[in-house]
């Protein structure tokens, strides 16, 4: 199984792209991560939010291949504790996907189509993030999934 978190936009900070690198190379001992940040166009920073949405949606569903169960990261989405996000990894895995790409849309979210599209919405917090900030906490999240999954000390209630 893989596992993509699909994102627009680089890293601005230095610290955040450190703390990101630090979870992906503990989560790759579990399974196989990786982020994919695409490209953010200049053309689009003047646009409404809305045509800037669908644009960006036009990006994502270019990357997003034939039989992908995708997961849209959306401040509206179901809230889950840490626990339950294991059990959740733990339900995608036993159900046999071979590819999980989380997406994270661009600083106006994502437009209808890929709501539409995608197999779940989750939300990482009713607090709002700089996306930076919102991958950094996923992969901190992700990580602890699989520590809970593989019972290691890291998580504590």
């Amino acid at each position: 199984m893989k596992i993509e978190l699909l994102t627009i936009g680089k890293n601005n900070f230095p610290f955040i792209e450190e703390g990101i690198q630090f979870y992906s190379l503990r989560i790759n001992k579990y399974i196989n991560f990786s982020i994919r940040y695409l490209p953010e166009s200049k053309k689009l920073f003047n646009m409404p939010a809305g045509e800037r949405q669908r644009r960006e949606d036009e990006i994502f569903l270019r990357e997003i291949k034939p039989g992908t169960f995708l997961i849209l990261l959306d401040e509206r989405g179901q809230q889950k504790t840490s626990l339950e996000f294991a059990s959740f990894m733990q339900q995608l895995m036993n159900r046999g996907y071979r590819h999980i790409v989380f997406l994270m849309g661009g600083a106006y979210g994502v437009g209808e189509k890929i709501k539409q599209q995608a197999h779940e919405k989750l939300s990482l917090s009713r607090f709002t993030f700089p996306h930076e900030l919102a991958r950094l906490i996923f992969a901190e999240q992700l990580y602890r999934a699989f520590t809970l999954l593989k019972g290691e000390p890291y998580h504590h209630e």
